[in-house]
């Protein structure tokens, strides 16, 4: 489970097995508030999964594709910051009409939640992402 011990460099996480803390890379930023396996409903299927997966994950192809093509981090057009899924679903006014529509919470970590997995898949489709992540 990850606790609130963080500062301004470094997160803690706790070991879901020994319960012992261990530092999360600076690069890596948690989606979810606990290390519990992510409920994925039974009536979603496996093309519309993987995308999901990504998403919480946070590493998709239109956020890393970078990284294979040894280019500079991909940016958006009217924000001009770096494309991220905290960026794409929390942040950019481009999707904020879709995000109102869909009645997604302010928080990044309380979308990814239990029960708002077909509101993400209606996001990345009206949004036409789908086949960006």
């Amino acid at each position: 489970m990850i606790f609130s011990r963080t500062s301004k460099t470094k997160s803690f996480c706790l070991d879901n097995i020994t319960g012992t803390p261990f530092l999360l890379p600076k690069n890596l930023n948690p989606n979810k508030s606990s290390v519990k396996q992510w409920y994925t409903p039974p009536d979603i299927s496996r093309r519309q999964n993987t995308p999901i997966t990504r998403i919480r994950i946070g590493h998709t192809f239109i956020t890393h594709s970078f990284l294979i093509r040894n280019v500079y981090p991909l940016t958006c057009n009217i924000c001009q910051t770096r494309i991220t899924i905290k960026h794409l679903f929390q942040e950019c006014p481009i999707y904020e009409p879709v995000r109102t529509s869909l009645n997604f919470p302010q928080h990044i970590k309380e979308i990814f939640d239990k029960g708002q997995t077909h509101k993400i898949i209606k996001f990345i489709t009206i949004c036409k992402l789908i086949n960006k992540f």
